[in-house]
């Protein structure tokens, strides 16, 4: 899931000119644009971690009970993914390795 986002997007910056200009924008209105993508893509987020904790496939324990909080972790962790990443593979790699360290390996 996560990196059907950030994954994405580091493809559209890697291969636009233009595209890190419109996500770095100060224009309020792409900010607005962007910030609403961002919540909206948050809130399914939490869902999807609140379904799988109900169905026993992660545990929120060391998040206090609280997939608002995995989901921040998560979300801070993959805006990083992309550090020093020169290709989408390795950014999908790095950002699957960060999802392991804070998840732990899949049952």
């Amino acid at each position: 899931m996560l990196s059907a986002k950030f994954t994405t997007v580091f493809e559209l910056v890697d291969s636009s000119p233009h595209a890190r200009e419109l996500l770095e924008s100060s224009d309020a209105r792409a900010h607005a644009v962007i910030e609403a993508g961002d919540r909206a893509f948050v809130d399914l987020l939490v869902a999807t971690l609140r379904k799988a904790a109900r169905n026993r496939e992660i545990a929120l324990d060391r998040f206090g009970g609280k997939p608002a909080a995995l989901a921040e972790l998560l979300m801070q962790a993959a805006h990083g993914a992309s550090w020093g990443a020169t290709t989408v593979a390795k950014q999908r790699e790095q950002l699957a390795a960060l999802v392991r360290a804070i998840l732990g390996p899949r049952r």
